[in-house]
């Protein structure tokens, strides 16, 4: 039989254990731990312990805290944001929430309310580089392009080889037309991070847009990642192959383009007017049509021209399989529509060319009466 003092002793080293397990878990889930090395399972009983002690203490930041980080381990982004945003309303003083809240928001996809709450961050310390860099990254997929570039650029007058910061530069710089002012900051980003592969595909898009064909195939020959399954990068390699003479190349990558992306018109008009360059004219007015159909529900004046080019090309191919009423048409259009290209002698010859056509037998007679009426005045003189 176990004597009483035994048993107290028992009773107070359990009691000992069970206090030494408490605090362990209160270390183990402090401030600066993030969870990112814990197991699904070990974060639901994290959560489940977490949730009973607040139950209890629930004006406990500690807690509130503890549970934000470790629905944002489980990436249970509106639970996360519920306690981040309790969080916060204790302590509207401290400039980290908000920011804590934009992270999960902007990998939700939630922009509008992302920007909102870097905002926030930033309104209490302006400063902040990591702020500024969020800040700028989430306005240019607002498509606010001004704002990502002031943004950008003062996390650049801050550290100048910010990789984040450059890359959002660079693509402001591209969309603003600015393509050397983009190419120099794709550049930058490189000199810091060599192997850097958004880098290396946004610059390889510059050149593509300088027509600088060979360097853009360098640039996406060194992008690591696999391209295999990006559209837009499918295509302007496809171009870079267009320009080097390689057709039958580029319309397969042209082809792989479509094929990932149906919705976009500029893979089909290169597989078109690649199409048109080897002659095969039936093949290359469908990829035309495929991609005016798309332009024309366009309202934008850069769609209407690109349309524009399509029907051209389109009305090229009629003119060569010899469907000469459909390629009056198209350069009629073209020309009612102020097109680029001068087609006065291009209608002119297809109206010369209908008329024959409609008309050769006529034509014809006319010239045999014409001969039979010299050989009979050549006779006549002759007797």
């Amino acid at each position: 039989m176990p004597q009483k003092k035994d048993t107290i002793k028992f009773l107070l080293c359990l009691l000992i254990l069970l206090s030494s397990g408490y605090a362990f878990s209160l270390e183990a889930y402090d401030d600066d731990n993030i969870y990112t090395g814990y197991d699904y399972a070990r974060l639901d009983s994290a959560i489940r312990s977490t949730a009973a002690r607040y139950a209890h203490y629930p004006a406990s930041t500690t807690l509130i805290r503890q549970l934000a980080e470790l629905y944002t381990a489980r990436s249970e982004t509106d639970s996360a944001l519920l306690y981040w945003q309790r969080l916060s309303s204790l302590q509207p003083d401290n400039d980290t929430l908000p920011y804590r809240q934009a992270l999960l928001l902007y990998d939700d996809k939630r922009y509008d309310n992302a920007y909102v709450a870097v905002e926030k961050s930033l309104a209490l310390r302006g400063d902040n580089i990591d702020y500024l860099t969020l800040a700028a990254s989430i306005a240019y997929r607002l498509h606010q392009t001004d704002s990502a570039l002031a943004y950008s650029q003062r996390v650049l007058g801050m550290d100048s080889r910010n990789i984040n910061a450059l890359l959002v530069s660079g693509l402001c710089l591209r969309d603003l037309h600015r393509y050397d002012d983009a190419l120099i900051q794709f550049t930058h980003c490189l000199e810091a991070d060599p192997s850097n592969t958004d880098a290396l595909i946004h610059r390889a898009e510059i050149f593509v847009l300088s027509k600088n064909y060979n360097s853009a195939l360098r640039d996406y020959s060194a992008a690591r990642a696999d391209l295999s399954e990006n559209a837009a990068v499918i295509n302007n390699i496809g171009i870079c192959y267009y320009e080097s003479g390689s057709y039958t190349e580029a319309i397969a990558l042209f082809q792989k383009a479509i094929l990932l992306n149906s919705q976009q018109p500029e893979s089909s008009y290169n597989k078109g007017i690649t199409q048109y360059k080897l002659h095969q004219f039936d093949a290359a007015s469908a990829a035309l049509r495929t991609a005016g159909i798309v332009w024309d529900s366009c309202q934008s004046d850069s769609c209407h021209a690109r349309y524009l080019d399509a029907v051209y090309y389109l009305g090229m191919c009629y003119k060569k399989t010899g469907n000469l009423d459909e390629a009056k048409k198209q350069f009629e259009f073209l020309q009612k529509e102020k097109y680029n290209a001068d087609l006065t002698g291009e209608i002119r010859h297809i109206r010369y060319a209908l008329f024959f056509s409609s008309r050769w037998y006529y034509i014809l007679l006319g010239v045999l009466v014409a001969i039979a009426l010299i050989i009979s005045v050549i006779r006549m003189l002759r007797r």
